[in-house]
């Protein structure tokens, strides 16, 4: 029987930053994740800590079109690119804000989720991770718009 939790997070998730008037804000997790360093969670046996990865451009598209994936990326080089209207792709101020970086802070939020997924249903070495981070996203193939945000905080009793 598996009886460890694990933990994905890294400071890098910082960078995924929708602005101060969103209600993502990095800064709730890194005051989680230093919570739980101070009540000395983290030190427990039955926990694992894993640090994600980007997912690959061909991991981005098994639910991304090609066309997505270089708009984000293009916007996410420069945000004021006017040759692009964002809203077209679900992207512009409001929900999904263009920022510089966007793309390799999202790379990075999903390829957690495809560590999460290898360590419980492929390798089956952990129960359900805690992903320390603001947004777990399922993703549909074209348009953010069309995205279905699920927050992933299922803490676990690991005391």
């Amino acid at each position: 029987m598996v009886d460890k939790v694990g933990i994905i997070y890294t400071e890098d998730y910082q960078k995924y930053n929708f602005g101060t008037d969103h209600p993502f804000r990095p800064l709730r997790l890194k005051l989680t994740y230093s919570l739980m360093e101070k009540l000395k969670l983290l030190e427990n046996e039955r926990l694992e800590l894993l640090k994600p990865r980007e997912a690959t451009r061909e991991e981005l598209e098994r639910v991304h079109s090609s066309k997505y994936v270089d708009i984000v990326k293009k916007l996410s080089v420069n945000p004021k690119d006017r040759t692009i209207p964002p809203y077209t792709y679900g992207l512009g101020p409001g929900d999904n804000p263009i920022f510089k970086g966007m793309y390799e802070a999202a790379a990075l939020v999903c390829g957690g989720s495809i560590v999460a997924a290898d360590k419980v249903w492929i390798m089956k070495i952990l129960k359900l991770p805690l992903i320390l981070r603001e947004d777990s996203t399922m993703l549909v193939k074209i348009k953010l718009q069309d995205f279905v945000s699920l927050t992933i905080l299922l803490l676990q009793s690991i005391i």
